[in-house]
């Protein structure tokens, strides 16, 4: 038999056996089959009309959806750093972007400031026109994405500080 279990908008599916079950610890909280409760924001409630259903009265997961990344490296790397990174993405059907700011990789000028490195990354995704895209700041790539969003603030759907330093104000 199989069992779903509904988190935000993403069905997890997986084999559950319909016998005497035990939950190992009784304090565990269990939440019936279509019910939804994890989001602090919104009332507990039934979900399950949210989803698609098979001809036989059954729900059907939902299409991954298709996000679009903009992974920034941190100092004393390069835009391979991401390269693990990005293949496990592409594999899952993103779309990756891993921009060389100015200063590292090949460019041959190392005496950079941080607003040339900034303007480099804000040029880049300005020159391919992205819009809708998630952007990532690894260690110095967090400070460097701090100032990016104030200069494109319509084009970037979301900011992750992996590992990384945040500018204090001013």
């Amino acid at each position: 038999m199989l069992n779903h279990v509904v988190y935000e908008r993403m069905l997890f599916v997986f084999s559950f056996s319909s016998g005497n079950y035990q939950i190992p610890n009784p304090n565990y909280r269990v939440i019936p089959q279509g019910f939804y409760s994890g989001n602090p924001f919104s009332e507990p409630g039934w979900v399950w009309w949210q989803y698609p259903q098979n001809s036989g009265g059954g729900y059907r997961s939902l299409a991954p959806q298709r996000l679009t990344f903009v992974l920034v490296h941190g100092s004393w790397a390069d835009a391979h750093f991401w390269d693990g990174v990005a293949a496990v993405l592409r594999n899952q059907g993103n779309i990756v972007y891993t921009p060389e700011y100015a200063g590292n990789g090949t460019d041959p000028n190392k005496n950079v400031t941080h607003a040339m490195i900034t303007k480099s990354v804000v040029d880049y995704i300005k020159h391919l026109n992205l819009h809708d895209f998630i952007l990532v700041g690894h260690s110095f790539g967090g400070t460097v994405i701090q100032i990016v969003v104030e200069q494109i603030p319509d084009r970037i759907k979301r900011l992750v500080f992996w590992d990384a330093f945040v500018l204090k104000d001013g």
